[in-house]
């Protein structure tokens, strides 16, 4: 009996020897997984360069008024310190306070269409429509000139600025470019003085070379979140264009995705931003003040547009 006992007794310790070396494995390996689920990335990518803006945190955040639930473009008026905007479809700008987006008066400018990207040249507001004609809208006139470009529903045109030596458009396709190039989406330049369209592209944005720099100029996050800003990538399609009045880079906005693509003066790719979705669900216009200070507004989709104010970095 003595005997019996002392093998049970041993049986009783291996086994709990066993399950103890087992539970340490299967611990071991769970963790070696977490980690490897860890790869380079970061909410703003290459932290050696500057991000001259805290994008998780809008220095303000305006509603708007119901009339902008549908707010599209956007632009900046220097001189009298405002913002332009309109609400889609009306053929209305809106001038907006831009210290709290409160509406400060409308022009009607024109008949109701999609209208898409806004921008200022000289005493002009100039918008584009979705299909890519261009209404430039004499302030002290009113008097609106209309121009057909050689764009198509399919080039879906949305983004929309001037050069920072105000002598050409930027026109950003939200669809295909005009050589229907898969994958590319495009940014053409219009000379303003002799009124044509450089059909060869300012800038070409290739969805495979956005992806390939994400991979490339990433810090610490969760694969599921690096994979999530691949398809955000997937689906980029320009909505917005400005130009940095401080240093020329370049952003691209995409309501797709909720993307900001940030290129410098040489046409570099220099930085990409994923906004936050849930707050930020359709960054359309895109501008800034004279100081640096960037401006994005979204649709409300079923609430209410909301501009989002990101103060300059110091």
């Amino acid at each position: 009996m003595h005997l019996i006992y002392i093998k049970n007794q041993i049986e009783l310790i291996l086994n709990t020897v066993f399950y103890f070396l087992f539970f340490l494995i299967i611990s071991t390996q769970i963790a070696c997984n977490t980690k490897s689920n860890t790869i380079s990335v970061s909410k703003y990518n290459d932290k050696n360069s500057n991000v001259d803006y805290d994008f998780d945190t809008p220095s303000n955040t305006f509603t708007l008024d119901k009339r902008l639930v549908e707010i599209s473009g956007l632009c900046f008026d220097y001189k009298n310190q405002r913002l332009i905007t309109h609400n889609d479809e009306d053929g209305i700008f809106f001038f907006l306070n831009p210290n709290n987006g409160t509406i400060q008066k409308t022009i009607k400018f024109s008949t109701p269409e999609d209208y898409e990207g806004i921008t200022l040249w000289n005493e002009n507001i100039i918008t584009i429509t979705s299909s890519g004609e261009l209404k430039i809208y004499n302030i002290k006139t009113e008097i609106t000139e209309i121009i057909r470009l050689p764009f198509s529903k399919q080039n879906n045109i949305e983004g929309l600025c001037t050069t920072t030596d105000q002598s050409k458009l930027l026109i950003a396709t939200k669809g295909k470019n005009l050589n229907l190039e898969l994958g590319t989406k495009s940014i053409y330049a219009f000379d303003l003085t002799n009124r044509s369209l450089d059909t060869s592209a300012f800038l070409n944005i290739k969805i495979k070379t956005l992806k390939e720099w994400q991979t490339s100029h990433t810090k610490t996050t969760h694969r599921l979140d690096q994979l999530q800003n691949l398809k955000a990538l997937d689906i980029f399609a320009p909505s917005g264009i400005e130009i940095n009045p401080l240093n020329q880079d370049i952003y691209i906005s995409s309501a797709k995705g909720s993307t900001v693509v940030i290129y410098d003066k040489n046409k570099n790719l220099k930085n990409i931003i994923f906004l936050d979705q849930n707050s930020n669900p359709q960054p359309e216009g895109i501008c800034f003040d004279e100081g640096g200070n960037l401006y994005i507004s979204t649709e409300g989709k079923t609430h209410f547009g909301k501009i989002f104010k990101y103060i300059k970095k110091k």
